[in-house]
């Protein structure tokens, strides 16, 4: 080892007892054995003679530096005699040192590895569901921030609202589906330091984006937790946590005692409320304060004319001044938008083609319209003639193209199935559980194998590069979020799940079809090798044993992990697939899997698939009883 590794991998790293051992060996009587020629390879030797500068150097290095910095732990020092030829295994006293040297080395690295083990578990659990939460949030709000342009007007109103604190009342944010709300929530959380100081606190949560903040309960209750975090305060108890009355109650008692001021004050933003599942009445809002102490501001974005979210806000929150609207794009702004997108691509576009895409966007004058238009734009080439070609006339339209061009491309089945399972999934799908879907899909691989013979034999599986190229030609469409500890992806916008439900799901008998294939997936009907039966038609062939390859799927993986896909996503798809003999079977009437999912997740999370179950099939023979 030189002294260049020493100074890096010991002197250099910030704690090197945590990772770096050293052995010192000492020959003792050496000096005296320099005519050997070995000798050359375990000391300094300079003209027939001991190196004495060297030898001190590496003494200093020794006993000064790395002693200083490892300790004593992490030191074993060795002492044995010369023997000829250096270090010679049939010498019993140098067979003992190698046999201790061996030992020691693998006992202290077992050391370092269960030490390091223990502390990447305290690192994590500092890492909860909390952190994963509040990091998830996070990165969608820088995610929506980056393509963000004008709006100055209503962040001016924002900006006003939110510095007055002399208003107690939360403010709302309306405008139609597609008007750009999260966009602006999301500038309005990465500005809250910038305008009101350095010292704010600004907790956001963009709901319907991850299974926490999908219902009123589990998102007041993450909100609590990382204010008791950020102040310092004892955090609520489980049995507060899981009761919704508590909950609410605890939520209001604590930012009424937070040590708030004008330095440091507390920002709440929680966009799209709408998305919130209809449980414990959140479409009511009653949850909501409807009066903050001072220096204390929320901001909530909702959708007009969607479960009377802002009727019932209007009721009880009867201040015109705190309601801000978020109008259609002006013509001006829209161009300056799409100038800053090309520009962005290094794309420009023909006198043509410009006037295409904004006479288009007159019609429909909303930032998600034009971004529809625009990727479609941004595929054309200089040459391309854009006379009679139909960019739609509003968001479901265009969305509908993109459809229908995504299937002429890769191929109406594998397309079709493709955006189903995702926009059947409770929470999204991982890449992985799309695959398999697609993969167990019989119709799929039949399109797929109807020129060729799967290249392995007694193997059935879709080529991943297949759905990465539908992917690649969607992506931007596309978001990336965490649920149940695995990164899944969904349609980042609502309208893409309305289109999508409409474009696929119409026929409730093709919507059953998917989430029957899902909920047997999850089910793990196929999974661990299980052989699955297919005719590939246009080939004329039977594969009687054909292994799809697709993930095994245990209540549990160990003692103690739980398969928190499988508890999230199976009763959902059991829900709606229709089979209710087999959803009474496997879920609702189930004591294992009802004593799993209390203990993977919680009573609530059983509870809301009771409450789904009775939702979606009332003719049910199942009755929540509330004690």
């Amino acid at each position: 080892m030189t002294e260049e590794e020493v100074e890096h991998g010991i002197l250099g790293s910030p704690n090197p007892g945590a990772q770096s051992l050293c052995y010192a060996r000492h020959i003792s009587d050496i000096e005296v054995k320099l005519s050997d020629k070995n000798s050359r390879h375990f000391t300094d030797i300079s003209q027939g003679k001991h190196d004495m500068e060297a030898q001190d150097l590496l003494s200093k290095l020794k006993r000064d530096r790395v002693l200083q910095k490892l300790g004593e732990n992490n030191i074993t020092r060795f002492e044995i005699p010369w023997s000829d030829g250096g270090i010679n295994v049939s010498d019993r006293l140098h067979e003992e040192y190698l046999n201790n040297f061996c030992h020691k080395f693998e006992s202290d690295v077992q050391r370092l590895i269960d030490k390091s083990l223990q502390h990447t578990v305290k690192e994590k659990a500092k890492e909860g569901s909390l952190y994963k939460e509040v990091l998830h949030h996070l990165w969608f709000c820088q995610d929506k921030c980056e393509a963000f342009r004008g709006r100055e007007d209503i962040l001016e109103k924002i900006q006003t609202f939110l510095k007055d604190f002399n208003r107690s009342e939360p403010m709302v944010i309306y405008g139609s589906s597609g008007s750009g709300k999260t966009s602006i929530m999301a500038v309005v959380a990465k500005s809250a330091r910038r305008w009101l100081g350095d010292g704010t606190v600004c907790i956001s949560r963009f709901l319907g984006t991850s299974p926490e903040s999908s219902s009123i309960r589990s998102t007041i209750a993450s909100i609590c937790l990382q204010i008791c975090e950020v102040y310092s305060m004892d955090a609520p108890k489980a049995d507060i946590l899981e009761d919704y009355s508590q909950l609410i109650r605890f939520f209001h008692a604590l930012i009424a005692s937070l040590p708030v001021s004008n330095v440091r004050p507390l920002v709440i933003i929680l966009d799209s409320v709408d998305q919130l599942s209809p449980t414990n009445n959140a479409h009511l809002m009653n949850w909501l304060p409807k009066k903050c102490p001072p220096f204390i501001k929320i901001a909530i974005s909702v959708l007009p004319n969607y479960h009377d979210i802002l009727t019932n806000l209007r009721r009880s929150l009867p201040i015109e001044s705190a309601y801000i609207e978020v109008p259609m794009l002006t013509i001006e702004m829209g161009k300056e938008i799409l100038d800053a997108w090309l520009q962005g691509l290094g794309r420009t576009l023909t006198e043509e083609q410009f006037e295409l895409v904004l006479s288009r966007f007159t019609q429909c004058p909303q930032p998600l319209f034009l971004k529809l238009i625009f990727t479609e734009a941004s595929r054309w080439e200089s040459y391309t003639n854009v006379r009679g070609l139909d960019l739609g006339s509003d968001v479901p339209q265009a969305i509908r193209l993109l459809f229908q061009r995504l299937e002429r491309k890769h191929g109406k089945t594998l397309t079709s199935r493709a955006l189903g399972y995702i926009t059947a999934g409770r929470n999204g799908l991982t890449e992985n559980e799309l695959e398999d879907a697609l993969s167990l899909d019989d119709d799929v691989i039949d399109d797929v194998y109807q020129y060729w013979d799967p290249p392995v034999e007694g193997v059935l599986r879709l080529p991943n590069l297949l759905w990465a190229r539908i992917r690649h030609d969607i992506d931007e469409f596309l978001a990336e979020r965490q649920a149940n500890g695995k990164t899944v992806i969904a349609w980042y916008h609502r309208q893409f799940w309305e289109a999508a439900q409409t474009q696929y799901f119409s026929d409730p008998n093709e919507k059953q079809s998917r989430h029957s294939l899902l909920s047997e997936y999850f089910q793990g009907k196929w999974g661990g090798g299980r052989k699955k039966h297919i005719t590939l038609t246009r080939r004329k062939k039977t594969l009687a044993d054909a292994d799809r390859q697709v993930s095994s799927q245990p209540l549990m993986f160990s003692k103690r992990v739980f398969n928190l896909r499988k508890l999230s996503e199976m009763p959902f798809h059991l829900i709606h697939s229709g089979h209710a003999d087999r959803l009474a079977r496997k879920v609702l009437f189930n004591f294992e899997w009802i004593y799993g999912k209390v203990r993977g997740q919680s009573l609530n999370e059983v509870l809301e698939d009771y409450s789904l179950a009775l939702e979606v099939r009332p003719d049910l023979d199942v009755r929540c009883v509330m004690v």
